[in-house]
């Protein structure tokens, strides 16, 4: 499942909408039934049954904040290195038009990068993060 959750999940949407299905789930799971039934001289326990499916929906939501934290710390990494490269590049003094000129351009290739991946991407990911609570947990 970690495979197919790193491979498949790009986008900070796909987390949000997984999460909210995680809840919805565990909300269902509690009305099931967890007693014992009767069933002419068969009885009946539900209680294994509800447990398990309890237990595979608390490991697919742990599956999902662990994947999430890889992808942040990836981006983060991401971003550390993208704040390196450009550092770097931005420190030089120009000192002749050419050199004014390939620093004008290293300039605007970072805003693109920053513009379309960091922004988006980063915060948006941060903010599912921090936002999501356990299906367990109480409101």
């Amino acid at each position: 499942m970690d495979d197919f959750i790193q491979t498949n999940f790009k986008d900070p949407d796909d987390w949000e909408h997984n999460f909210r299905d995680s809840k919805v789930r565990a909300q269902n799971i509690g009305q099931l039934p967890s007693g014992k039934e009767k069933l002419d001289c068969i009885q009946i326990n539900y209680a294994p049954v509800r447990t398990e499916i309890e237990l595979l929906n608390t490991k697919f939501w742990d599956t999902l904040v662990w994947t999430l934290k890889r992808s942040i710390i990836a981006d983060n990494e991401t971003v550390e290195k993208f704040t390196v490269e450009s550092t770097e590049v931005l420190r030089k003094q120009p000192q002749s038009v050419e050199e004014i000129g390939e620093a004008n351009k290293a300039h605007k290739k970072f805003l693109v990068k920053l513009s379309t991946f960091m922004i988006s991407r980063v915060f948006s990911i941060i903010f599912i993060f921090f936002r999501t609570k356990c299906p367990n947990c109480k409101k």
